[in-house]
């Protein structure tokens, strides 16, 4: 379903008879209607107009209610969520057809017939019910006053910038109007810590590449790889620390290639081998990477036998090096990035499999905390109730010391597909992408004051 950027919003009950269409509520942008309305009960955070459908359908008897108040005869209707551009004279009709979320467009609403008849899903309605809602929704936006008195402040600085909210309270106080000070205060602290992700502009000799979405430690990283250190990325799962290394090979225009590591790995996986048929030397990602200039970045580097990983000394230490092939001159541009869970110190309760990483080989590299970068996920995945409840369960568990239940951003995207493509309602895709498995008692610590 493709973005909309309209002029009205509204929420339209519209009977099957063809006859009628009630506008419930209007308001000029998205979020404001679905909170006008009823539909996003929330106090911070987003709902995406799929979401919006899904809970208005939920409260179909409450729109309809019109209907069976008035004189027509006909009580039967549906409902649904409508915005208009006027410039384009542009409407778009959002709602559950055949099964299917989605919005149809019209565009040059005025020259339709009043009785053309359109078919929505099962139902017919004549173009003249929208048209009519759309006068009404356009009149009611022209006669609404300007808010300024204080029982106002609380729903007019929903979704406004920080800066707004600055602005309207220095209007309101040379205008001599009273503020809630500590409200605003408030609302601008809670705005200016909300979703925006790091964005970096990063200058190289090659290029000057601007990074909008990034981790909020990934100037540092990139900093330290430009200046030719090789770093580890340390944080927990699904962190983003290998898309981030990628970032970073590719912000500063350097080529990059990704080897795995596991418990299984020889060091020869890495440096290399004669092969004891053809006598050829067998060449790897780190002897590519070494010789060409290349960013090697080692997944899971603390799933790798310490036998293993110490063959890095001597690939990190000097300006060449000896691979069983001859002695091969390291490229000025090659670089190490690990990726790892652990300090390197081995096994623990949530990475059973990390094993202990030799210190000669650790120091090799400077270490950049990692983790989970809200901001970040919520420019992902979306600010809405979705990731707004995920990321309530992850702190919960964190604070319940469920150092086991790992709730990362891999489990927020999920949960906001089983919403938007399955058409699943909150509690069920939080109980599919979180929770399932669990004891109860812990589901039930887990849920502590999440919105469902």
């Amino acid at each position: 379903m493709s973005r909309f950027v309209a002029d009205v919003w509204g929420v339209v009950a519209l009977s099957l008879s063809q006859e009628h269409s009630k506008v419930r509520h209007v308001a000029t942008k998205s979020q404001d209607l679905f909170r006008k309305a009823g539909i996003n009960t929330a106090t911070t955070g987003k709902m995406s107009t799929k979401q919006a459908i899904k809970k208005i359908d939920a409260m179909r008897q409450e729109h309809v209610e019109y209907y069976e108040a008035s004189h027509h005869g006909d009580i039967n209707g549906v409902h649904a969520i409508v915005a208009y551009k006027q410039d384009t004279d542009t409407l778009v009709v959002y709602g559950t057809f055949n099964g299917k979320i989605d919005g149809i467009k019209f565009e040059e609403l005025s020259k339709y017939s009043k009785n053309s008849e359109k078919r929505f899903g099962k139902w017919y309605f004549c173009m003249g019910q929208f048209q009519d809602a759309v006068s009404v929704m356009k009149e009611t936006i022209a006669d609404q006053p300007e808010q300024t008195e204080t029982q106002t402040t609380k729903s007019k600085t929903m979704g406004q910038t920080p800066q707004e909210l600055m602005m309207q309270a220095m209007s309101m106080m040379q205008q001599g109007g009273s503020i809630d000070e500590s409200q605003v205060e408030a609302i601008v602290e809670r705005k200016l810590k909300a979703i925006k992700p790091t964005k970096v502009e990063v200058v190289s000799a090659k290029a000057t590449k601007r990074i909008d979405m990034a981790h909020k430690n990934f100037a540092d990283g990139v900093a330290l790889v430009g200046l030719g250190k090789n770093i580890a990325l340390i944080g927990e799962a699904g962190s983003g620390k290998s898309f981030g290394a990628i970032q970073m090979a590719q912000s500063l225009d350097l080529d990059y290639v990704v080897e795995s590591c596991h418990g299984k790995m020889q060091s020869f996986d890495l440096v290399g081998a004669m092969s004891p048929t053809t006598g050829s030397y067998i060449t790897t990602k780190l002897r590519d990477a070494y010789e060409n200039g290349k960013v090697l970045i080692l997944d899971e580097f603390d799933r790798s036998n310490t036998e293993t990983t110490i063959a890095l000394n001597g690939v990190l230490a000097g300006d060449v090096y000896g691979f069983p092939d001859g002695m091969v001159k390291r490229h000025a541009d090659f670089r190490v990035i690990a990726c790892q869970n652990t300090m390197g110190n081995g096994a623990s309760k949530t990475y059973a499999s990390a094993k202990p990483q030799d210190g000669s080989t650790l120091t090799r590299f400077t270490r950049l905390e990692w983790n989970i970068d809200s901001k970040l996920e919520l420019a992902i995945c979306g600010d809405n109730m979705v990731t707004e409840a995920v990321q309530k369960v992850r702190n919960n568990a964190k604070d319940n010391g469920y150092d086991q239940i790992l709730i990362t951003p891999r489990q927020c995207m999920d949960a906001n597909e089983m919403v938007d493509v399955l058409g699943w309602d909150l509690k069920k895709a939080i109980n599919f992408s979180c929770l399932n498995g669990l004891a109860d008692d812990v589901k039930k610590r887990l849920l502590n004051g999440v919105s469902l």
